[in-house]
């Protein structure tokens, strides 16, 4: 009874985590690597968005739902974990079924038996996918932020530069008398910047 309500307690907060556990039984040594048999805990299912009923893990089903431009990626950390017996971890995206993408972390690590034989793959997969868009979002707001503070600062300048040719507008107008033909060209000149000063 103890097991079973902490084994439920784990499935819960693997979903709560949005982090599923998957372990990956070696073949015998000889044996082609396509013999390798993978377990999913039920949070990986839901993850990559499979049945746990009618879909069976395997080396094959996972490379095809990770997303064609990151498949090299995943595929050389998995050399790796083999080939070094080191963590590894990895970012990349999926594709579900129903065409969903989705952004996932995993870390895998490798078990060695007592002459140092690789026997089994532990790991976890992380979907971060709202991390990602949450970065994305953060990212627009500090490009909209900087682009704010550069058109302040351009209107800031500008306004300087509008006070003094409004400044001179206005000392030339009181100086040229009414009847000079100037005087129609100044104005039209304050005229532009005024309407420049409400602009910025």
């Amino acid at each position: 009874e103890e097991l079973r309500r902490t084994e439920a307690s784990l499935l819960q907060a693997q979903t709560i985590a949005r982090l599923g556990s998957w372990e990956v039984t070696r073949p015998a040594v000889g044996e082609d690597i396509s013999a390798e048999q993978y377990a999913w805990s039920d949070e990986v299912y839901r993850i990559f968005g499979v049945d746990k009923e009618t879909f069976t893990p395997s080396r094959n089903g996972f490379l095809a739902a990770v997303h064609p431009e990151d498949r090299a990626k995943v595929e050389a950390a998995m050399v790796r974990v083999r080939a070094s017996g080191r963590p590894e971890e990895v970012e990349h995206r999926i594709l579900r079924p129903d065409g969903t993408l989705r952004h996932v972390r995993e870390h895998a690590d490798s078990i060695v038996d007592g002459s140092g034989q690789l026997v089994r793959l532990i790991g976890t997969v992380h979907d971060i996918t709202d991390y990602r868009q949450l970065e994305e979002q953060f990212l627009q707001a500090q490009k909209l932020e900087s682009l704010g503070r550069l058109a302040g600062g351009v209107a800031h300048d500008f306004n300087n530069l509008l006070t003094v040719i409004n400044g001179y507008s206005d000392l030339l107008f009181q100086i040229v008398s009414e009847g000079d033909p100037l005087r129609d060209s100044i104005s039209e000149i304050r005229k532009a910047g005024e309407s420049a000063s409400a602009l910025t």
